[in-house]
């Protein structure tokens, strides 16, 4: 059986609020909001504008703590890998919601 992946997939970074200070601390060249409601209403605003312009975008949840262990396993510097882990699980999302649907 040939999966059917969408096209334009993109993956935006979740954070979850209770981890969002230990992201800040782990990634502290990043140019972050002051506070987990000020990212959220910001990410909120992005995953909206994006799917407008007809780009499936995904909410790609991430934890610091499996962050901090995927940059060790792999060799990669956290402050510049961020984009390289959403994308990894990107797919694996967008494949998961294709199933779902042909159920």
């Amino acid at each position: 059986m040939k999966h059917r992946y969408p096209d334009k997939v993109i993956g935006i970074a979740w954070f979850a609020r209770e981890d969002y200070e230990a992201f800040r601390r782990l990634l502290p060249r990043r140019d972050w909001h002051a506070t987990y409601d000020q990212w959220e209403q910001d990410a909120s605003h992005l995953l909206d504008l994006q799917r407008r312009e007809g780009l499936h975008a995904l909410k790609v949840p991430v934890r610091s703590d499996t962050y901090a262990e995927w940059c060790w396993t792999t060799g990669q510097e956290p402050h510049s890998s961020l984009s390289a882990y959403v994308s990894e699980r990107v797919f694996d999302l967008a494949a998961a919601q294709e199933r779902r649907k042909l159920k």
